[in-house]
């Protein structure tokens, strides 16, 4: 599908400002629709330099997402909540919802009812059979160097941690 850049709103997320692959994204749209930042809007932390690069190029709005809650945790921070909203998604319901995935995963809830142990015992049990790669999300080949893995895979925690950018 082609993008028309004069119809569409162009969200550029990124918690530092300094990743490389959204600010390419970012300035090759830009420059599709013609250096016109009020087709834009940004989700970043206060300070960084994406903000500072929003606000030079005009961009509609800029919404500031908590530095205290790193990139891998932030879908239910302006990094998530935004985009949802873009989409028309219901907020309210989808944050009721997960208010309540937070009460049946608490340490209160029996083991055999609790939908995050299952979930956390069904990856455990898969993984020991192979890489996990859950119906619905389709593979996505990074390079020829890196392995095939499931995109969310790669959105997921991982035991070590990205160095913080001041």
């Amino acid at each position: 599908a082609r993008v028309d850049p004069k119809n569409t709103l162009f969200i550029v997320a990124s918690k530092s400002g300094s990743t490389l692959e959204p600010n390419i994204f970012k300035q090759y749209f830009f420059e599709r629709a013609a250096r016109d930042g009020g087709r834009f809007i940004a989700i970043t932390d206060p300070g960084s330099r994406m903000e500072q690069v929003a606000k030079a190029d005009g961009f509609w709005k800029i919404f500031h997402g908590d530095s205290s809650i790193g990139g891998r945790y932030s879908a239910l921070s302006n990094f998530g909540i935004v985009p949802a909203a873009v989409m028309g998604i219901d907020v309210e319901k989808f944050l009721q919802r997960a208010a309540d995935m937070v009460t049946a995963c608490s340490a209160a809830t029996p083991i055999g009812e609790n939908p995050g142990v299952k979930l956390g015992a069904l990856i455990g049990t898969l993984a020991r059979q192979g890489p996990v790669v859950f119906p619905g999300f389709r593979a996505v080949r990074r390079s020829q160097s890196t392995p095939r893995r499931p995109w969310p895979a790669s959105r997921w925690p991982r035991p070590r941690a990205k160095p913080s950018t001041p």
